[in-house]
């Protein structure tokens, strides 16, 4: 293959030259296609430094000159000397003419990108060749699907007893690793959902290295080039899996990121890692500035903001997004500004000739109000400034298409995020339009306003002239200066009349409200009128929200808590409601609108407190870890104290779900909540970690849980505020613990100095070191979340006592491994986050299992997967289990149809074995012979025959045979006598249906399928032997039976005849007459369903019976697909018994109405043979079955259980 002309310096190092002539050499890799030293050292080689270059290469080179240029490569010899040929007949003579040696290198130059730019291909991929080539190494390497898609690779080595320095390959499902020194190959593949913890180690062993836990396991790499970027990453994409273990969405690249422009991010770097590198620059953009979930950071540059209000310029950095211009100092806290494009007029250019380097590169931003922002010594300033005009562009656009249109939500749709979108289409609504009439409730405490005194209400006047102060110097509302100012105002207590106000522009709120009027009106409505996911929950929590404040005593705060409560749950079902979210609500209420409290409440489930308002509390668990590490590191001495007793998990949860609410006076609490939405989530870390600092002495002499939490809670009972002079209620925890002598306490704190002292001592920590610190405690939180939820999985499963613990264990995370390859590929379709799931689902539910993973556990666990006809016993089995119809096994299913296939007891096994080849999980076009029906039978005797015979039991339904296998199938478990047929058939009872009678059809069907399973087993003819008696024996069997039936049949003719004939008045000798004829009728009738040539049953074993199974099998397995490999298979049944041949051809084995054999004679017909016994009772090894599915997996290309097909499965397998 040509290749553009590149520069080689050293051309004879580790290559051997193959063929030369005056101006091109051919050489070959040194020790390809041999064992030798040679190619173990240039393997070494290539694996530590990643070069591994094509084995073929030719060089051009001149006798004047030292420097070689590479032109040709290959992996095949026959194409390195085709292109040698090429060169020596068409382009060799050429060069010869020219007189320079730099004229014939420039013409062998240009001929080579000649033929390289007509050879290629113009493609739209984003990938640089060498990452290509790399991919393809990689999935090379652990046969990875084309799904698996590579982040990127860094050099490392792996201590495996020494250091091995290879390549670590990080991938969206897999952290990989390769080495290959001195021919030793060494490969770890690690899935992420597999890993525990990640942590940077610096020991003496194992100096500056990460280590990667997992279960069973820790894995050390050091010797990294780039380790903090390689630790972010490994970080991310373990928080990327654990997010998908925890029903989120998984992992899809974004396809604007492919043609975005932009000046600052190397194309060399991969495209997934810079998806990567833009979502988390983009969360924490979002988390800085309060902003939506959906804004993504398109750009940043750094530039000086002028403060009107020092006049200064201020260095940072400008960051811009579709629908926000923001700026943040590089001083931390001293200014910054969200300025919403919605409302800006005007982006221009600020020149002016005269302007000192200050107001150099100027850029002004123009408001709809009359205010102005101007931003300096901007980098590269003209595109910052056109991609500003773009997005305010297609706002503008956004903007006059969705003002003719206003949200409704007459149909409700989900989105990938989970949260509820609104049609624009249906007819508009508002409050009044629907049948039961209401009105948006303003904020409470002006209904129902709290005791003052002159000396509060001062207080609260003094605080508003305050802020009204600061309002006239930095702005108010989201374009407000936000600087150090702000936060001491912050500190000291938001006034009551603001708070409102101030809580919106903090928290972010106001954007969502702004951008999105009506929204709340019609989720409250269509709450109103419709199902609502945890509506009985809502309405038990309803009085038990601040149930002393009078506000929650009458009907207007209890609708507007119900209405607000109910949207959200309908607005995001995948939460629906959690306790807490009440508390928190209601206190809101308190001084925010119905409307105002909706989108507060969005803010903090959403932005500010991810994870925290689920069935299982996620974000609150993780929170308890990162408060413990917290504790470790600033009160030390406390830490060892605290977890001794246990305290830290107890408070965690009631602190931070409620933002203090709960356990304080909520007069106090609030002062807590304006801190939390001005800084986030670091101001109840803070809080704790002061609350804790302040009872150190106490705590520490405290002997139990109980006296700890006692302490506690007293300490934060009376926290107070000088500013509410009346207590309106006790908080929700001390309610519950109600401490005797709380009241007579002498010592109580201000809540504004709890506060300062939460700041003062612990101000440093920040938003960014949390969220680094709960990135690292979800791995263990959610990893011990799945572990609870195994065993508990376990403990329903492990009931029906077919497999141990290990084996349910080791089943349990197969199924989960390729549950989670199915959704990390994007092969699973997403659940509709619409429909609110059971709230108390069982644990064997969470994880499904469908027909094709089924299918690959069926073929390596069953012995009854042999043959051909293995597919159909494995698609009944999966019907006769699924219940629901749905295509799909929870586990608990799964678990009992395995245990009935591979650890029931005989009897069971039999059972399962028999009704599988019965109606209706058997369909009749299974059945490759079926049977030709050119009988003429009398309609007269058929209708007299059906009128006076016993009725043939009628076929029972799926559920029925279901219910006959699963309630029985525990009642027998051991072989012993008669016990086999106990329970199983119900024959003579009437606590069940019975097993059907099998017919001839079907049982020839049956017995083929058993033959078929030991097609491939030659060796042991004896089991031939074995089929061919039990089959001869039930054909015998239903040759009696059925003669049985038949003279029943006659006598029951002539005695109804004879009752007839005497009801009517007839004579005897009239009704000896037609008796005979009745019985001539029926043995004739017999004898039309047969061929002339079928004779009489005999019922003893013998030549005819044993020819009439030998027929009959052939006869029913002579179909083309069969015959085709009729040669290649061993013998039918009859041909290994000697002395058994028929001189004369053996009769034909027809179908007939009167055949059946019962499951007790099918049963006890087995148990007569031994080689049949063990065959039905071998039992599987479940753990070298998984083990070995497992490795089968990492050898293949695709998964097996959603990617393929199962006959290319089974062939796998």
């Amino acid at each position: 293959m040509w290749v553009k002309p590149q520069e080689v310096l050293i051309a004879n190092a580790l290559w051997v030259v193959e063929r030369s002539n005056q101006y091109f050499v051919l050489q070959k890799r040194k020790g390809h296609g041999t064992r030798g030293l040679s190619s173990l050292l240039v393997g070494t080689l290539d694996s530590v430094f990643d070069t591994r270059p094509p084995p073929y290469r030719i060089l051009h080179q001149t006798p004047s000159s030292e420097i070689s240029y590479l032109v040709a490569i290959s992996v095949t010899s026959s194409e390195i000397f085709s292109d040698w040929a090429w060169l020596e007949s068409h382009l060799l003579p050429i060069v010869a003419a020219f007189d320079s040696d730099d004229d014939v290198m420039e013409f062998v130059k240009c001929k080579m990108e000649s033929l390289v730019a007509q050879r290629s291909q113009p493609t739209d991929d984003n990938e640089t060749g060498a990452f290509k080539s790399t991919t393809e190494k990689f999935r090379r390497l652990f046969n990875a699907p084309a799904e698996e898609k590579l982040v990127n690779h860094y050099s490392c080595s792996y201590w495996k007893g020494v250091p091995r320095q290879g390549w670590l390959y990080l991938s969206i499902s897999h952290l990989s690793f390769y080495s290959f020194i001195l021919g030793r190959e060494v490969k770890v593949r690690l899935r992420w959902t597999d890993i525990v913890s990640i942590d940077k180690s610096n020991s003496l062993i194992f100096p500056d290295s990460i280590k990667i836990s997992t279960r069973q396991k820790s894995y050390y790499f050091s010797m990294f080039l780039h380790k903090k970027e390689t630790y972010e990453l490994i970080e991310q994409l373990a928080n990327i899996a654990m997010r998908q273990l925890m029903r989120e969405e998984g992992f899809s690249e974004d396809p604007e990121l492919i043609n975005k422009i932009s000046r600052n991010v190397s194309r060399k770097t991969p495209g997934l890692k810079r998806d990567l590198d833009a979502r988390a620059q983009s969360e924490a953009y979002r988390s800085n500035f309060r902003l939506p979930g959906g804004e993504k950071l398109d750009g940043r540059a750094d530039c000086t903001l002028w403060t009107p209000y020092n006049k200064q310029h201020v260095w940072g950095t400008l960051y811009i997004s579709a629908n926000f211009v923001c700026f943040e100092s590089r001083v931390r806290g001293l200014v910054s500004l969200i300025i919403p494009l919605r409302e800006v007029s005007m982006a221009e250019r600020a020149d002016s000739p005269g302007c000192t380097q200050d107001l150099s590169q100027a850029l002004c931003i123009s408001m709809k109000r009359r205010q102005s922002f101007l931003f300096a010594r901007v980098a590269d300033r003209d595109f910052v400034l056109e991609r500003i005009a773009e997005f305010l562009a297609k706002l503008t656009c956004s903007t006059a298409v969705s003002s003719s249109d206003r949200v409704s939500i007459h149909s409700v749709s989900s989105n990938s995020s989970g949260f509820i979108l609104v049609d624009s289409d249906s007819s508009k609504a508002g409050p009044g339009s629907s049948a039961d009439h209401w009105e948006l409730q303003p904020p409470l405490m002006y209904q129902f306003p709290s005791p003052t005194t002159p000396e509060t209400t001062g207080r609260q006047l003094k605080k508003e002239e305050m802020w009204e102060h600061h309002f006239d110097e930095y702005g108010r509302g989201q374009t407000m200066y936000r600087t150090s100012a702000t936060g001491l105002l912050v500190l000291k207590g938001i006034p009551a009349t603001l708070r409102a106000e101030l809580w919106m522009v903090f928290s972010g709120a106001g954007h969502e409200m702004a951008t999105h009027p009506g929204y709340y009106v019609q989720l409250a409505q269509r709450a109103s009128s419709g199902r609502v996911p945890g509506a009985d929950e809502i309405e038990r929590d309803l009085h038990r929200s601040l149930p002393e404040h009078p506000a929650f005593q009458a009907s207007a705060g209890i609708d507007a808590l119900r209405r607000v409560l109910s949207a959200y749950a309908l607005r995001n079902p995948n939460i629906g409601y959690c306790q807490a979210m009440n508390i928190v609500a209601s206190v809101m209420l308190l001084y925010c609108s119905e409307e105002q409290t909706f989108w507060l409440l969005v803010a903090i489930c959403e932005r500010l407190l991810p994870d925290y308002y689920n069935t299982k509390v996620v974000g609150a668990l993780v929170d308890q870890g990162v408060l413990e590490d917290l504790i470790s590191v600033e009160l030390p001495d406390l830490h060892s104290k605290l977890e001794s007793l246990g305290v830290i998990s107890m408070i965690s949860l009631s602190w931070f779900l409620t933002i203090f609410l709960s356990v304080m006076p909520f007069e106090s609490a609030v002062n807590v909540m304006d801190c939390f939405l001005y800084d986030g989530a670091r101001t109840n870390f803070m809080v704790a970690l002061a609350v804790l600092d302040a009872n150190r002495e106490t705590l520490e002499d405290c002997r139990d849980d109980g006296e700890a939490m006692t302490v506690l809670c007293r300490y934060l009972e009376a926290v107070t505020n000088s500013d509410i002079p009346v207590r309106v209620g006790q908080s929700v925890f001390y309610t519950c613990y109600k401490p005797e002598d709380v009241k007579n306490m002498d010592t109580s704190i201000d809540v504004s100095v709890l506060i300062h002292e939460a700041y003062s001592n612990f101000g440093k920590l920040t938003n960014s070191a949390i969220e680094r610190l709960r990135l690292k405690h979800r791995l263990k939180v959610i990893q011990t979340i799945e572990d609870t939820t195994m065993n508990s999985m376990i403990r329903c499963v492990e009931a029906e006592r077919f497999f141990t613990q290990d084996e349910l264990k080791d089943l349990f995370l197969y199924i989960k491994e390729e549950y989670l390859t199915v959704q990390s590929y994007g092969r699973g379709g997403a659940p509709d986050p619409s429909e609110k799931p059971d709230s108390t689902p069982h644990h064997y539910q969470l994880y499904k299992v469908d027909y094709p993973l089924f299918h690959t556990l069926f073929h390596k666990l069953s012995n009854w997967s042999g043959g051909t006809m293995a597919d159909y016993i494995a698609s009944r089995a999966f019907k006769l289990m699924d219940s629901s119809g749905e295509g799909q096994l929870d586990l608990r299913q799964l678990s009992w149809l395995l245990g009935l296939l591979t650890r029931s007891d005989l009897p069971t096994r039999l059972r399962l074995f028999y009704c599988l080849h019965l109606p209706p999980l058997l369909d009749q076009f299974e059945m490759d012979s079926p049977l030709s029906d050119n009988t003429e039978v009398a309609s007269e005797a058929c209708e007299y025959f059906d009128a006076l015979s016993a009725p043939e039991p009628a076929s029972l339904s799926l559920s029925e045979l279901r219910e006959l296998l699963l309630a029985d199938g525990h009642r027998s478990r051991t072989v012993s006598g008669t016990s086999f047929t106990s329970g199983v058939s119900g024959a003579g009872t009437e606590e069940g249906p019975r097993v059907p009678l099998m017919n001839q059809k079907q049982f020839i069907y049956m017995w083929r399928t058993l033959y078929d399973m030991f097609s491939e087993e030659q060796s042991q003819p004896e089991i031939f032997h074995a089929i061919a008696h039990v089959g001869t024996l039930l054909l015998q069997i239903g040759e009696v039976g059925k003669k049985f039936q038949r003279e029943r049949s006659a006598s029951s003719i002539a005695a109804a005849a004879a009752s007839a004939d005497s009801a009517s008045g007839v004579s005897a000798a009239d009704t000896d007459a037609t008796t005979g004829a009745a019985t001539a009728s029926t043995v004739s009738g017999g004898a039309a369903a047969r061929p002339e040539s079928t004779p009489e049953a005999v019922p003893v074993a013998g030549v005819t019976d044993m020819s009439l199974l030998s027929e009959a099998l052939s006869e029913s397995t002579g179909d083309e697909r069969r015959s085709e490999d009729s040669s290649d298979r061993p013998p039918p049944p009859n041909s290994v018994l000697e002395d058994q041949e028929e001189a004369t051809e053996p009769p034909e084995a027809p179908t007939d109405a009167d055949w059946a054999v019962s499951l007790e004679q099918f049963v006890a017909s087995v148990v007569t043979e031994p080689m049949l016994v063990a065959f039905f009772e071998k039992r599987s090894d479940v753990k070298a079955a998984v083990m070995s599915l497992r490795s089968v997996r990492l050898n293949r290309q695709t998964s097996l259980s959603f990617g393929t097909s199962p006959n290319e499965a089974s062939g796998l397998l």
